[in-house]
């Protein structure tokens, strides 16, 4: 109850109705306001200390972490934002030191200290004593500002990672083994044709015997033939000046077998960047403020 609820109950103390009920009717009229008054005070002593315990009760313990729904000017009394700044170790923020220390920051070292910056990160529990499965890096966390707790602690700092994990590059491979395949097939132009090339004015060799002529009786003419025993010699063609020459090929059917063994064929290479600039779940923002 409140003292000014107590004080408001006086006149009803004071009535006579209530006088009767209670133990003080000895003695005079001043006998018994002087024991309602030690039972008053009595009261107010009752009514002050549960006030205390009730605020005790009610209060909100330096170092308790919110999200705020408001906007950073609207912090009500008694919080800060938790953005990282340097703060007193002293004054109004001594009992947030002794909660926190330099967990977050030891700032210069001496007279101030560092407050927790939980801006734009997701929070995590503290591993502790649990199974290092829920965060195997726990022990090589990193300090949020120089001097802050490191590893397995309140106040530790993880940048962001992805889970270690592999893709297969995988294999190509026919159905079987081997590939076999046989056909017999018609060019798609039988006939080939064309001139060669003109092979400026030229002449050509070729090889000659000297001949031997005899005359065959009856017949009145001589026959003038090549002597294969008399000594070689050679002789060149007339020039023909520049010419080429025509030709004419025709090409046969033609048929093929192939029985070849086709070895797994592997896929090297990288695949093209997808996704956005980080990897992250749904989220929505608020500010973190902190009691102090």
């Amino acid at each position: 109850m409140k003292a000014s609820y107590i004080v408001s109950l006086v006149p009803l103390l004071l009535s006579s109705s209530f006088i009767y009920g209670l133990p003080c009717q000895e003695g005079g009229l001043t006998e018994k306001v002087n024991c309602l008054n030690r039972k008053l005070e009595t009261l107010m002593q009752i009514n002050s200390t549960l006030n205390n315990k009730i605020n005790d009760a009610a209060k909100v313990p330096a170092g308790t972490v919110v999200a705020f729904a408001g906007d950073i000017n609207k912090i009500p009394e008694g919080w800060v934002l938790c953005d990282g700044k340097v703060i007193s170790r002293k004054d109004k923020y001594s009992e947030l030191f002794n909660t926190i220390g330099t967990a977050h920051g030891q700032g210069d070292g001496s007279t101030t200290f560092h407050l927790p910056d939980y801006r734009g990160l997701f929070l995590r529990g503290v591993l502790n004593d649990r199974s290092g499965l829920m965060d195997p890096s726990a022990t090589t966390r990193g300090s949020m500002n120089t001097g802050g707790n490191t590893g397995n602690k309140v106040g530790s700092y993880q940048g962001d990672s992805f889970g270690e994990h592999s893709h297969n590059s995988g294999n190509l491979r026919n159905s079987s083994s081997y590939l076999s395949y046989n056909g017999s097939g018609t060019p798609d132009s039988r006939y080939v044709s064309g001139t060669t090339q003109p092979d400026g004015d030229h002449s050509h060799n070729h090889p000659t015997h000297y001949t031997r002529q005899h005359l065959h009786p009856g017949n009145g003419f001589a026959v003038i033939q090549a002597d294969p025993s008399i000594s070689q010699y050679n002789k060149s063609t007339q020039s023909a000046g520049s010419h080429s020459h025509s030709f004419s090929i025709r090409l046969p059917n033609y048929s093929f077998s192939i029985n070849t063994s086709i070895p797994a064929q592997t896929i090297s290479g990288t695949t093209a960047n997808q996704g956005g600039s980080e990897t992250r779940p749904k989220n929505a923002y608020v500010n973190y403020i902190i009691k102090y």
